[in-house]
């Protein structure tokens, strides 16, 4: 069975906010160096996109489990991969 995030536990959902922050801080600065003039680059293009597509991976699967702790299970749009709200799971028109 997937992790379903426990809204009514404050350290459960301290926890989880305390990763959505860090995987927030990984996609910022991998975009952060990606925008960079290229003289000033720590990372190569392809190592920054491997991590920005993590990020945006880890973020996808933290949704989800808040998602899932909800009412009803978070179902339509839980975030999954083909629940139709988004070819990849987020939601129509999102940047990408």
């Amino acid at each position: 069975m997937k992790r379903a995030l426990d809204w009514t536990d404050p350290h459960e959902a301290l926890s989880w906010l305390s990763d959505l922050r860090e995987r927030i801080k990984d996609l910022h600065a991998a975009a952060e160096d990606a925008t960079d003039p290229p003289a000033a680059r720590a990372l190569g293009r392809a190592e920054a996109r491997r991590l920005v597509t993590e990020a945006k991976d880890s973020l996808d699967e933290l949704i989800a489990i808040a998602l899932r702790g909800l009412p009803g299970g978070g179902e339509p749009g839980d975030g999954e991969p083909g629940d139709g709200n988004g070819e990849d799971g987020s939601a129509p028109g999102a940047l990408h």
